[in-house]
């Protein structure tokens, strides 16, 4: 069943591409060659300055929402939080052992901003 899901899985949603997509789209909105996804390991931290914060939850304002979905909750609550980091991971394994980070996967509002 592993090599059935294996085989099925995409490049493009691999957690690789999930976080060279993310971490484009977060320097494109700051226009600076600069690193906001930190850490070697599949844990990372995501470290945004307000402004930052303030314009991604523009962006966010404009996708449709999905009202129940703890995803956009918590990234909403975030994004308008005071704290400039977050636990995150693109590593399905990792978010299994550390539910606390946010799982980014196409699902996630950052993934579809």
């Amino acid at each position: 069943m592993k090599q059935e899901i294996e085989d099925a899985s995409s490049f493009w949603l691999s957690p690789e591409s999930m976080l060279r997509l993310v971490s484009n789209y977060i320097k494109q909105k700051n226009r600076k060659e600069q690193e906001f996804i930190l850490g070697d390991k599949p844990l990372k931290t995501l470290r945004l300055s307000q402004e930052i914060c303030n314009t991604l939850l523009a962006d966010f304002r404009e996708i449709p929402r999905q009202q129940h979905s703890p995803f956009y909750r918590d990234w909403e609550k975030w994004l308008k939080g005071v704290d400039p980091h977050l636990s995150i991971t693109f590593d399905p394994d990792c978010a299994t052992q550390r539910p606390e980070a946010a799982f980014i996967t196409p699902l996630h509002p950052l993934r579809n901003l």
